[in-house]
């Protein structure tokens, strides 16, 4: 019996974890108009136009990043996202021609347009161009919409309230009777669940 309960703990446990991540994405995506899901980020496009520096500092408020591009795939998705040209996370402010994410990495591939990038004025920061998809180096004062990336698994963390997260589990072994009842509740939406075990 002891052995029985350990394995449906176990698995309750799984299902908990389980069921906050989906919860996890479905609040994100209700909770902003233009979040959408990618592999393993959810991407926030902005619903307005701001300069590079507080782009960068808007999306760190909802603890995330400027867009990291980090394939083809991505780069493809990010750049049909939204007609608008879009601030990504990658600047050589720093050190001109050295373009580094803004989480300090390197950039190893890169997707410039034509001619780009050409410094043309002190243009260090850059977006996604609306006309080509591509890469453009700009000034860091234009005001520009912009995309915000979070890894899914820095959202919906196991075992952490996330700002994100707007569900808690509380979960119950209780003796009805004859059996133990397991009860599950989630107080977003209301839901609560009752399996019986036989003892």
């Amino acid at each position: 019996m002891k052995t029985w309960i350990t394995n449906l703990t176990s698995e309750r446990d799984e299902l908990k974890k389980r069921h906050a991540y989906l919860r996890c994405i479905m609040e994100i995506k209700r909770s902003h108009e233009k979040c959408v899901r990618f592999g393993n980020s959810i991407y926030l496009v902005s619903q307005m136009g701001k300069n590079w520096m507080d782009s960068k500092e808007e999306c760190e408020k909802l603890g995330a990043s400027l867009v990291i591009i980090s394939s083809p795939e991505e780069q493809t998705f990010v750049s049909e996202l939204t007609p608008q040209s879009v601030w990504i996370g990658l600047t050589d402010r720093e050190t001109e021609g050295v373009w580094k994410w803004v989480n300090g990495e390197a950039v190893n591939t890169t997707y410039w347009g034509p001619y780009q990038p050409d410094n043309w004025r002190e243009e260090d920061c850059v977006l996604i161009s609306k006309n080509v998809k591509m890469w453009n180096d700009v000034k860091c004062s234009n005001n520009r919409h912009f995309i915000c990336e979070k890894l899914i698994s820095d959202v919906c963390k196991h075992g952490q309230l996330d700002i994100l997260i707007l569900t808690i589990l509380v979960t119950a072994l209780v003796f009805v009777g004859d059996s133990y009842v397991l009860k599950v509740y989630d107080f977003s939406p209301k839901l609560e669940e009752e399996f019986h075990l036989d003892n």
